[in-house]
């Protein structure tokens, strides 16, 4: 069961990926700049090792299109449960169910990151364009409690 093993082995490195994912998300989310950088260059390896799981599944669903008939988009891992024993069936659809799992993990695991980054670039952005004066500051409080007239300028300038 060529499939099996190949899932297996994709299965542990998705979990892999998704305990790499899992530390940078807490690292950004503690402020851990030395650790974040260790995961992260850790991190970047991943996805050509999981990139290089792409040919074998090809292949691997090619002989399923063979064994099953049909065409490539109607091989399926459920078809081919479909003509095994359960002894042989069963763990296939489990590792199938464990992979998506992982897969659904680790897109998750993802966004938040990709969330968090471009809400940091947001703020940047932000702080940059009111301190060059690109946008009006919003309302002031002055010491009394009091609204004061928001100023529009830089705050940082220039030396020429």
């Amino acid at each position: 069961m060529d499939c099996l093993v190949h899932f297996k082995e994709e299965a542990a490195l998705l979990r892999e990926a998704n305990v790499v994912a899992t530390g940078l998300d807490d690292a950004l989310n503690g402020g851990q700049a030395d650790e974040w950088r260790q995961l992260l260059a850790k991190a970047q390896s991943l996805p050509g090792q999981l990139e290089s799981l792409r040919p074998r599944r090809a292949r691997i669903r090619l002989r399923l299109q063979t064994t099953l008939g049909g065409t490539i988009h109607d091989a399926s891992i459920r078809r081919l449960v479909e003509r095994l024993s359960p002894e042989l069936g069963e763990p296939l659809l489990q590792v199938r169910a464990d992979l998506a799992e992982a897969w659904d993990t680790l897109a998750k695991l993802q966004f938040r990151q990709t969330a968090f980054v471009r809400i940091c670039g947001d703020f940047i952005r932000r702080i940059i364009a009111d301190g060059a004066g690109a946008t009006p500051v919003g309302p002031r409080y002055g010491p009394h409690g009091r609204p004061v007239a928001a100023t529009i300028g830089a705050v940082f300038a220039a030396k020429g």
